[in-house]
């Protein structure tokens, strides 16, 4: 890896090593695409009604893109990260990052110098959360503290632990748990 670092940087390519489990969006992952593929197939799609910046074109989707097509890509093909930040900043103030840990919000900021933001779903905090919606409702979006999350139509059903001696607080049903 260290080889390969230097040859980029070398060629005036910023690179940026991530600690990561598996060959994410690289060949090596054609088998787990290929199935993904097989499933995406069987789901049904709405046109995308709204801007979406993918990581994969680096650009804004266009109304017809096959989305199917382009999730099943984004197994394998490079993520053009800088690109598509750099083109979602045009028209964003603050970038959102929802996913397990803290590693892209800071490169967001380092390629665009907009604030960024981890919600981290992996942490039990509601740290993430509330930072979130604090620097969402200090640049003027309107926030409905009492209006629920809204929930997916056919939610998997999800492993509940046997009660551990928990807090009742802890095992209450709070309006943005699922």
């Amino acid at each position: 890896m260290a080889d390969v670092e230097a040859r980029a940087r070398a060629a005036g390519t910023n690179c940026t090593r991530l600690a990561v489990s598996h060959a994410f969006h690289s060949p090596l992952m054609t088998a787990a695409a290929e199935t993904f593929g097989t499933w995406l197939a069987e789901r049904e799609f709405r046109p995308v009604g709204r801007r979406v910046v993918s990581t994969v074109t680096g650009d804004v989707l266009a109304p017809g893109t096959d989305l199917r097509a382009l999730l099943r890509r984004q197994i394998t093909a490079p993520v053009l990260f800088t690109r598509a930040v750099a083109r979602a900043a045009a028209d964003a103030d603050l970038f959102i990052e929802v996913g397990p840990g803290r590693v892209l919000s800071p490169l967001a900021t380092a390629v665009t110098g907009l604030p960024a933001l981890s919600l981290d779903t992996d942490s039990e905090s509601l740290r993430g959360l509330l930072g979130v919606a604090g620097a969402a409702h200090v640049l003027g979006a309107p926030l409905d503290h009492r209006a629920p999350l809204p929930r997916p139509a056919d939610p998997a059903p999800r492993h509940r632990p046997a009660d551990s001696g928990s807090s009742p607080a802890r095992r209450k049903r709070l309006p943005w748990s699922t």
